[in-house]
């Protein structure tokens, strides 16, 4: 099978981890991949390119930013050249691809957030209601509650397949990144917690560094790791102006799992999600989450259980969770984190391929 992955770029995110991962694992189990970016895969456009497989076929089409009425045509042309059995598409990649994949494959689009969220302007949303009304692309939705946005939106029903990540769960922690983390501990008893996320509005950052200032205030002794890009400098400057001297902003990171698996907890102050990469991550080194009950998060995490969930997004009930991760005795934590790395099981990017290998079959015998 002859199979198209498109996506704007690989920079840092969990859709563009997501197409990496799918792509490498459908090469892997014998088809022919072409993944297809708008973008020349440099600087940040680039963050995931040395993860890809060799197997994996890459194709630039050296778009400049903002709308391009070239970059259709291109991709019709390609793809009539190429003729791909699939063509399956990722967050704002649908308005370019909708063509080729009506007129010359099957067409499938991942919607990667709540639906209502993702698309943006009426030209995009109207495209999205017509070709999903229309039976003419496929929509698949990565959570329960991805799927319920997208159901409430659109008024159609879409195939939910859970998000997968390809991990290795024998990755080892390199004596730099021990030694790092080893810095930014008070003591033996810090409790290391990571937050594996862009500065960006949805992640609510800002909210974290006022939770671990007043804990940190309030004697709880702990060492806050911040991850991910930092383009957004009013974000940044205003995490900076109230987080608390045992939070440490590192920037991005290209062994993020090294990280999570030497951390005692994952954090996640999210305003909303489709189903975080990050969070997977998290599962499968056993890095204990604490998270806001937003998006799939609370499909993946059970509260007491495998990790701490707020009782919803606002501050207040977000601090009293992760006050009970650091009140939690060590042996209950050691026994969450056992939990954790078991609930990662259904997300993992094999059995997450296999579904959509069934999907892709499914649509070519029609």
């Amino acid at each position: 099978m002859k199979i198209f992955q498109v996506i704007p770029h690989l920079g840092s995110g969990g859709a563009e981890r997501f197409v990496v991962d799918l792509s490498n694992e459908l090469v892997k189990q014998g088809h022919e991949v072409v993944l297809l970016t708008f973008y020349d895969l440099e600087g940040k456009y680039g963050f995931y390119k040395k993860d890809i497989d060799v197997k994996v076929r890459l194709i630039s089409l050296h778009k400049r930013l903002g709308f391009s009425l070239n970059a259709i045509f291109d991709i019709i042309k390609l793809a009539n050249k190429e003729r791909p059995d699939i063509i399956h598409s990722h967050i704002n990649s649908l308005q370019y691809t909708f063509i080729p994949q009506v007129l010359f494959s099957k067409g499938v689009h991942t919607v990667h957030n709540e639906a209502h969220l993702e698309a943006s302007g009426r030209l995009e949303v109207g495209l999205r209601k017509f070709v999903f009304k229309h039976n003419l692309i496929q929509p698949v939705t990565i959570s329960q509650e991805s799927h319920d946005s997208f159901l409430s939106f659109y008024g159609k029903e879409a195939v939910l397949i859970n998000n997968g990540r390809t991990v290795d769960s024998n990755i080892v922690v390199s004596n730099d990144v021990k030694k790092e983390i080893s810095g930014y501990k008070k003591s033996e008893q810090t409790r290391v917690i990571i937050q594996l996320a862009r500065f960006q509005s949805q992640k609510n950052i800002p909210m974290m560094a006022r939770v671990a200032k007043r804990l940190y205030s309030e004697g709880y002794d702990f060492a806050l790791l911040f991850i991910g890009s930092t383009e957004n400098k009013p974000i940044v400057d205003e995490v900076k102006s109230v987080m608390p001297s045992c939070a440490h902003i590192l920037g991005e990171r290209n062994n993020p799992l090294e990280y999570l698996k030497e951390a005692d907890a994952f954090a996640l102050s999210s305003l909303f999600e489709g189903m975080p990469i990050s969070l997977l991550e998290a599962l499968a080194v056993g890095a204990i989450p604490v998270c806001t009950p937003v998006g799939g998060i609370p499909n993946a995490v059970i509260d007491g259980e495998n990790g701490f969930l707020s009782t919803d997004n606002k501050e207040a009930s977000y601090y009293e969770a992760m006050k009970r991760f650091l009140e939690t005795d060590m042996e209950t934590l050691n026994t969450m984190s056992l939990k954790a790395k078991q609930s990662f099981a259904p997300y993992s990017m094999e059995e997450c391929a296999g579904k959509y290998l069934q999907l892709y079959k499914n649509l070519l015998r029609k």
